[in-house]
């Protein structure tokens, strides 16, 4: 779903307003992800990239933020994979859950 809410955020046919709320749900499938916060995260995006709630980002600010969440989200995939191939090699030596420091570690934004 993030991948096509995506497309649709840097399609220049679609009304800015739509695309915004496009973003917002790209937004969304990212924190879904990420285990982040919604609302903390689209104001550390807004910050870097001047807008917010009220002062809505324009198409150049909109296109960055949206190139920003997509190469945060494809971080974050690689190190998911990583995570899952350790996990299957722990499994197979009798590790049946992962420890809360390696849970941690996954989702920590500091570490993407």
């Amino acid at each position: 779903m993030f991948n096509t809410e995506y497309r649709k955020v840097l399609d220049a046919n679609i009304p800015l307003p739509l695309r915004f709320r496009k973003f917002l749900h790209c937004l969304e499938w990212h924190c879904c992800l990420t285990r982040q916060s919604f609302h903390a995260t689209f104001i550390r995006i807004g910050i870097e990239f001047g807008f917010d709630w009220v002062n809505k980002p324009d198409e150049s600010q909109l296109m960055k933020a949206a190139t920003l969440l997509r190469n945060e989200r494809g971080k974050f995939l690689v190190k998911l994979e990583r995570f899952a191939k350790t996990r299957g090699r722990e499994k197979s030596q009798g590790q049946r859950q992962p420890r809360k420091a390696q849970l941690k570690d996954l989702y920590s934004r500091n570490r993407l």
